[in-house]
């Protein structure tokens, strides 16, 4: 009984394996990243190599063909595109998806004020016909951080790819400012890692399963 228990389970598996595979593919994620030249105005001076970095992962299928993506963190309708992203400047400082969304500290606040943030998070581009970044684009963050006795602190981080007039520039409060004009980075587009589809993991557990059955019938 427990083999023809052991045959069936096998059977099931294998046929949910092959109609799961002959299922078309989901669309693959892409990644963007965008690596900024080196700031020419920067203070203070002296606190090394820093440009804008800016990197956003994306399903593709989602964006527009020979079209303008717009990707927004406060695009709340029903046709937004979900994305991931990190903007940083340099190795001098990152804020990823995560840390975007995280609770300002309250550490130092008067417990009678409470603290509040303002946040932005936005990248537009032009797409070819396959729906790749091309041409036109700029992006932007800004995440500050409020409460007594005012700004606590924030974060600005911007580029605008547009010809000679290029802007590139960045701002941490009470740490440091800089930007470079007039020399936009270069954006390179790779495929994102994806979980292993269900398919797969029914593969392997009908291998198993072989495996077993096998060896129990040499004992």
């Amino acid at each position: 009984m427990n083999t023809f228990v052991r045959y069936l389970a096998l059977i099931v598996a294998l046929l949910s394996f092959f109609v799961l595979s002959s299922l078309p593919a989901t669309a693959a994620l892409v990644r963007y990243t965008y690596t900024g030249n080196t700031f020419t105005d920067v203070f203070p001076l002296g606190v090394g190599d820093i440009g804008v970095n800016i990197s956003f992962v994306v399903e593709e299928t989602l964006l527009p063909k020979s079209g303008r993506a717009i990707l927004d963190v406060d695009d709340y309708t029903s046709g937004r595109i979900p994305f991931t992203f990190i903007f940083g400047l340099g190795k001098y400082y990152k804020i990823d998806t995560t840390e975007f969304y995280t609770a300002p500290n309250n550490n130092g606040v008067d417990p009678h004020f409470s603290t509040y943030y303002e946040r932005s998070a936005r990248i537009e581009f032009d797409t070819d016909a396959d729906g790749h970044l091309t041409g036109n684009w700029n992006a932007a963050l800004n995440r500050h951080e409020y409460g007594r006795p005012g700004l606590l602190g924030g974060v600005s981080i911007s580029s605008v790819g547009n010809g000679v007039s290029s802007l590139d520039a960045g701002e941490l409060m009470y740490s440091f400012t800089g930007s470079v004009t007039g020399n936009p980075g270069n954006w390179t587009r790779e495929l994102a890692s994806v979980p292993v589809p269900a398919s797969g993991f029914l593969f392997g557990f009908v291998i198993f399963g072989l495996v077993s059955v096998r060896l129990r019938g040499n004992r």
